[in-house]
């Protein structure tokens, strides 16, 4: 009789146990990693809100925010230098603790990553006349950027197992020319199918810059269009996040 109670008084237990648990307020460990459009660096030269502080800022609203952690971006920063970062465990001080990027990667439930536009335009040049580049050259340029870049989904993998989502490539000039769009579209595909590989969500935010009007020199988002990013990545933020 005692173990006939025992038994149930332990399966209500768990019963109110598993109810707990699934009543528990989930809340976000949101890691931004990448280059200007996570600090939301403008043509202006000055950081303002980039797509990562909106989405910071819709998390908080719907109370599903822990931590926000931006440091880790970098406005210039390329491929390798995420790499180099994760592989040497770089430390942010937050109020006086030491906080390395392996742990935060452990931790993070969801991971934003924009990288490989400096890659990609450094080779192409600013200043450049588009009819006189080697194409080809920037083709094998491509090559080697993705390379990197499985070594960084690879180091993301292996420390987080949660969601990770990353915009693409796009052209920052109104100067729609054939050659240059060619190796863009060629840059997106080779970073779509690595995304799928490693189970990345991969955003395509090419088109909100169709309509740009600014120079070559400028190839900063400008607010308005961080909006437009944030409003992408939101939409596969609330699929894949929220709704778990």
């Amino acid at each position: 009789m005692k173990l006939k109670t025992l038994f149930v008084l332990s399966f209500t237990l768990l019963i109110v146990f598993l109810i707990y648990l699934s009543h528990i307020d989930k809340k976000v460990y949101y890691v931004a990693l990448g280059d200007y459009q996570a600090l939301g660096v403008t043509n202006e030269g000055i950081i303002t809100y980039g797509y990562s502080d909106y989405l910071k800022d819709r998390l908080k609203t719907n109370n599903k925010l822990e931590t926000y952690l931006i440091g880790y971006a970098k406005d210039n920063a390329r491929i390798t230098d995420v790499i180099n970062d994760i592989e040497q465990n770089r430390e942010l001080k937050i109020k006086s603790r030491k906080q390395t990027l392996k742990n935060a990667l452990i931790k993070a439930d969801l991971i934003t990553l924009s990288i490989g536009m400096n890659d990609l335009f450094y080779k192409i040049g600013v200043n450049h006349n588009l009819e006189q580049l080697n194409y080809n050259e920037l083709y094998y340029h491509v090559d080697e950027m993705m390379e990197d870049m499985e070594k960084l989904f690879k180091l993301l993998r292996e420390y987080c197992k949660e969601d990770i989502i990353i915009t693409n490539f796009y052209n920052p000039t109104n100067q729609t020319y054939t050659k240059l769009e060619d190796v863009l579209t060629y840059a997106n595909n080779r970073l779509e199918e690595l995304s799928n590989y490693y189970d990345i969500e991969y955003i395509k935010v090419d088109d909100i810059f169709k309509t740009r009007k600014t120079s070559f020199e400028n190839i900063y988002p400008t607010n308005n269009e961080y909006k437009k990013i944030s409003k992408r990545i939101e939409t596969k933020m609330n699929q894949i996040l929220l709704n778990k």
